[in-house]
């Protein structure tokens, strides 16, 4: 079977703001993703990586549940991790990212002992991710020409907070260029996102479209 998706997030019902770590992770799962599909194996669809604070080891140790051990139910695959929140909280955007590939990594490699798989194409798809410098970039259309020598490209730009549907416009003429900015969402919406047909509308406007034709955004030079 082939691996699909990955999910890290915190325990649920945490004393830490899960909700909003859990959303921050969106942006490193889809880079890590990208960067390791296809990956064949015979044994899960879909890894959650399940994080523990200091402040919920009590209650999880009460759960009789075994950190740093890979478990397998129905293809999908559980690992749980311990985890510093407090320092996750106070540390910069880049090292937020950073500790959260290296628990995925770190969930992979408890999967990899667990069933004797070879770790190789995690190790490829983590020194993807740090090639990139951790920034998830996802061009959507691109080289859509104008009538006045310019082309756009359009592309997702996700962060921990944010993800940004980005129109790149460049100058045909002196190479130059300039990004604007469609509309922005919360990074969960990563996962359901359906665009459509992307248009220059006027000489200096760009439109996008949603699959269904019935939502429309504009950008100006």
């Amino acid at each position: 079977m082939f691996l699909k998706d990955i999910s890290i997030s915190g325990l649920p019902n945490s004393s830490y703001n899960v909700v909003r770590f859990n959303w921050q992770t969106h942006c490193i799962e889809d880079l890590y993703l990208r960067n390791l599909i296809p990956y064949k194996n015979d044994f899960i669809k879909k890894l959650n990586v399940i994080l523990i604070g200091k402040d919920d080891q009590d209650r999880f140790s009460s759960t009789g549940l075994k950190l740093n051990v890979f478990q397998n139910m129905l293809s999908i695959g559980e690992v749980f991790l311990h985890f510093d929140f407090e320092i996750y909280e106070k540390t910069d955007e880049y090292n937020k990212k950073q500790m959260v590939l290296n628990k995925i990594q770190q969930g992979f490699e408890v999967f990899s002992k667990g069933t004797m798989a070879d770790f190789s194409p995690f190790k490829k798809a983590y020194q993807k991710c740090m090639e990139a410098k951790l920034e998830n970039e996802l061009v959507l259309k691109e080289n859509l020409l104008s009538k006045n020598k310019y082309s756009a490209t359009v592309k997702l730009k996700v962060d921990l907070e944010n993800l940004q549907t980005v129109a790149v416009i460049k100058n045909l003429m002196n190479g130059t260029q300039m990004e604007k900015i469609f509309f922005t969402e919360k990074p969960e919406a990563l996962f359901s996102y359906y665009l459509g047909s992307i248009k220059w509308t006027e000489n200096n406007v760009i439109t996008l479209f949603d699959k269904t034709g019935q939502h429309k955004w504009t950008v100006a030079l």
